[in-house]
């Protein structure tokens, strides 16, 4: 029952031996004071500086042998916590949302810190002996994450089972080339948004596209949501040029000064010398400048529409059409994706 819900603020593990460790574990913030998700998956939630937190959380190191935090801000703002504590007051932080590929040691303040990208291409193996005077003597190595090796039947029974599902496994179009990053397959999506649903213009942020690889040759189900696994909705709004360039200009800094990915324009992001934003220029398909006061009919996933803040009038309306299934039916009507390789729709001019 939701009463009975309780998030522990820590826990101390105690091994056979008597070596107690204490684990802390802080979220990143953005601007609008909750983590990176849909607002609505956070509802009831307060969350608080991470920085100022982990201050109250430090009389761990005096009633525990090892003290880790198992954190998921980013690699920097890991270094940046590490930095605003006293010196090797945390023995390790295991870190995400960045990620991150750490393969060599990173002691910063006296405080290690890893992290081992993402989907588990990597493991880190760490090794932290305490010695009998308390002293804390720390190893670790990036291990490569094999296809082969020992595997549990019951585990690899379900895992089977979704990998076979007959819904997934279905081939809905044939990609004639590779897509090989992140806005390749954004770029993708978006056609498949804006096409799909008659608009003008279509918009995804860099968070919401999940896979930076896709081969060539059959595209299945499946492969759309791993591209799109949120379940989010498609929300359609009336914009001007200026409208869109305040929500570009507001969201640089919410996605952590990564570029949205669009269909049916192009854009120039301006950065000033110290990387923030200073203005973002619109463009049509075909190079010529925005008509700045002209309405246009854009689409968007529902988190865009709840998380970003901007000025602009029409409050949007929500199409009850969930992004992943548009896309399926797009590429279903498409049959052959043609090659995305090389293909730019954002400029950015430092």
């Amino acid at each position: 029952q939701e009463d009975d819900f309780r998030i522990k603020p820590y826990k101390i593990v105690e091994t056979p031996n008597g070596l107690k460790t204490a684990f802390v574990s802080l979220l990143d913030i953005n601007p609008n004071g909750i983590p990176d998700t849909h607002p609505d998956n956070v509802k009831g939630f307060v969350f608080y500086n991470p920085f100022e937190k982990a201050q109250e959380y430090l009389f761990l190191k005096d009633s525990s042998d090892l003290f880790i935090m198992v954190n998921h801000m980013g690699f920097e703002e890991d270094v940046k916590l590490a930095n605003q504590l006293p010196a090797e007051s945390v023995n390790l932080i295991i870190g995400g949302h960045s990620h991150t590929k750490v393969d060599k040691d990173q002691i910063h303040n006296g405080i290690m810190i890893t992290q081992a990208e993402r989907k588990l291409k990597y493991a880190t193996l760490i090794k932290l002996t305490v010695g009998p005077e308390g002293k804390v003597n720390r190893e670790m190595e990036l291990l490569t994450v094999g296809k082969k090796g020992n595997t549990r039947a019951d585990i690899q029974e379900m895992v089977d089972a979704y990998n076979n599902n007959p819904a997934l496994t279905q081939t809905i179009a044939i990609a004639e080339d590779d897509f090989s990053n992140y806005e390749e397959i954004g770029y993708l999506m978006m056609d498949a948004l804006r096409k799909g649903t008659g608009a003008d213009i279509a918009l995804i942020n860099p968070g919401g596209v999940r896979i930076s690889e896709l081969p060539k040759g059959a595209v299945r189900t499946r492969d759309v949501y791993e591209m799109d696994p949120f379940g989010n909705e498609i929300v359609q709004y009336n914009l001007s040029g200026h409208e869109m360039r305040n929500l570009f200009l507001s969201a640089f800094t919410l996605d952590e000064n990564m570029p949205i990915y669009p269909s049916g324009m192009a854009t120039r992001y301006l950065l000033n010398t110290d990387g923030s934003l200073k203005d973002v220029e619109l463009f049509t398909t075909d190079g010529d400048p925005f008509d700045m006061n002209k309405m246009y009919k854009v689409v968007m996933n529902d988190y865009m529409a709840s998380t970003y803040k901007y000025d602009h009038k029409d409050p949007g309306q929500g199409l009850f059409r969930p992004t992943a299934e548009t896309t399926i039916d797009y590429l279903k009507e498409l049959k052959n994706i043609p090659s995305y390789k090389g293909m730019q729709r954002v400029e950015i001019v430092k």
